[in-house]
């Protein structure tokens, strides 16, 4: 990979994803959000879908141990408010992309590696487009045609759904020491590059100054 600044990397992935949507259609293009991100950047992740007029989505969630009192198995933030948002687990999507039905890929965070998913590296392989939005380093980096850092919930500002089904705000506690904007904010970015109906007008700014 060679770095460049944040709007190439936009621009380029726009440019990628333009010509998947040219030649197979916007239903060859598709999105793994991340349980982990803020109601507002799944909000703006099925706007984009949306617009965009597909319906290939899904989420990549890490099981693990729990207990009766606080322990939970969904090893993530956000489950269910990405299910609020309509997104379902990611498998079927991980289907259809080692079919070849999804040629252009949009993946937010790693989770897509964990052994409940253990082909899920070997289906992104073959896609024609990557772009991975991320908040840390992984191998997925390595299948990745663009890769855009982005912001951890711990340097949002949003709302997150517990299990129970109680939106919980959450603060900025720091921030990022290079260049990285929440998805949402890189996605509605995507969107204006690419036309998108309902993106015409810039995303509100990252109120944590990005």
């Amino acid at each position: 990979h060679v770095a460049v600044p944040y709007e190439t990397a936009l621009e380029t992935a726009a440019a990628r994803i333009r010509r998947v949507i040219e030649t197979k259609g916007a239903g060859a293009v598709g999105m793994l959000v991340s349980p982990h991100a803020t109601n507002e950047d799944l909000a703006v992740a099925r706007s984009f879908l949306d617009a965009l007029g597909s319906t290939q989505a899904g989420f990549a969630l890490v099981r693990g141990r729990k207990d009766e009192l606080l322990i939970k198995e969904e090893k993530a933030a956000n489950a269910a408010g990405a299910r609020a948002q309509g997104f379902e687990d990611a498998a079927p999507l991980l289907e259809r992309v080692r079919g070849g039905a999804v040629e252009a890929l949009l993946v937010m965070g790693h989770d897509v590696l964990a052994p409940a998913y253990e082909s899920g590296r070997e289906a992104l392989e073959g896609v024609d487009t990557l772009v991975l939005l991320d908040t840390h380093r992984s191998q997925l980096e390595a299948l990745a045609h663009v890769v855009l850092p982005v912001r951890h919930a711990a340097e949002k500002h949003g709302t997150l759904t517990n299990v129970a089904g109680i939106v919980q705000a959450v603060q900025p506690a720091v921030e990022p020491v290079f260049e990285a904007h929440s998805e949402g904010e890189a996605l509605s970015r995507l969107g204006r590059l690419l036309g998108l109906r309902g993106f015409e007008a810039p995303h509100p700014p990252d109120r944590t100054g990005a």
